[in-house]
């Protein structure tokens, strides 16, 4: 019997590998396993040949293509344009339009600051293993569309991407795609110095909170945008005392931040509550206003953040 059992789990091992999936087994002690190289652990042991290479940019291909058609990249596009509407007027873009009134925070955003007006950076975490994951190839094609978007209306500036999860073959495919690859592991710690787009759909909250606590003033808040989820589900998905002590930024930012849906349409399991979020400046407190006093939360203290935090629920293919 146990012969039997074994040459079975054999047989549909290989029948699985032929049709496409991957198994991966994991014990359970790694989902909270911490990143202790915070080098881009790019695995090279895994070489590709051309084949491969060229199979996998088809596949991606493909991927951005079913995007290009769909209703949910007009949805998206319509969300990008009320970005790039928000940051024009507020006189984050280079095209030098009429000054804003109101709001709290200085009319002239960038005066005074390190700052530079003009394009945008975009910078991706967690994009997953998109050789393997039919729901990360097709976030990557978004990521891909949303790089045509701003080039076509020369609006983008630099493109940057980490996840520690890719293979030496992905990593070439993304630097063809004129990403640069981040090399160490920022946990999301980035300060930013320009209008900048943070790429995270389905990202762990703790990179969230972290990207905010970096840019936490009025000065460099607005110059920041997030597509990732949307940050109010978590009021329902949690305690607000766990949610408000573990990423207080989050928490505190529900206030001041423009949420906008972004429907998955077909694509449910890549893009499901999934939203961009912006921060206009007319919402946000003046600097020096008590609201920008905010406690350090737990996720805060942490070492590192783990690759499962980064891209660890696109594993199904």
């Amino acid at each position: 019997m146990y012969v039997f059992c074994v040459l079975a789990w054999r047989i549909l091992f290989l029948a699985m590998e032929e049709d496409g999936f991957q198994l991966v087994c994991r014990k359970k002690a790694a989902r909270s396993r911490k990143v202790e190289n915070k080098r881009f652990p790019v695995d090279d042991t895994e070489t590709w040949d051309e084949a491969e290479l060229r199979a996998c940019k088809s596949r991606l291909d493909i991927a951005r293509d079913e995007l290009r058609a769909s209703k949910f990249m007009t949805g998206f596009q319509a969300k990008l344009d009320t970005l790039i509407s928000i940051w024009t007027t507020a006189k984050l873009l280079g095209t030098n339009p009429a000054p804003a009134t109101g709001g709290g925070c200085d009319q002239d955003a960038t005066k005074g600051t390190e700052h530079e007006p003009g394009r945008i950076d975009v910078v991706c975490y967690g994009i997953g293993p998109f050789a393997q994951s039919l729901q990360a190839r097709h976030q990557m094609g978004a990521l891909m569309l949303l790089v045509k978007y701003l080039q076509d209306r020369h609006l983008l500036q630099d493109r940057f991407l980490y996840d520690p999860v890719l293979q030496r073959g992905e990593a070439d495919i993304v630097q063809e795609l004129g990403f640069e690859l981040i090399k160490v592991n920022e946990e999301g710690r980035r300060r930013v110095v320009r209008p900048t787009l943070f790429f995270m759909p389905h990202c762990g909250r703790s990179l969230y909170e972290n990207v905010l606590a970096s840019n936490w003033s009025c000065k460099q808040l607005h110059f920041v945008a997030i597509i990732g989820n949307e940050f109010s589900s978590y009021l329902h998905r949690m305690p607000t005392h766990v949610f408000r002590s573990e990423t207080p930024h989050l928490a505190h930012g529900q206030s001041i931040v423009s949420e906008l849906e972004i429907l998955p349409g077909e694509f449910m399991e890549s893009f499901n509550d999934s939203a961009l979020h912006v921060f206009d400046q007319h919402k946000l407190p003046a600097e020096g206003d008590a609201f920008w006093t905010c406690s350090v939360g737990s996720f805060q203290d942490d070492d590192h953040v783990s690759s499962q935090q980064l891209s660890g629920w696109r594993w199904a293919t």
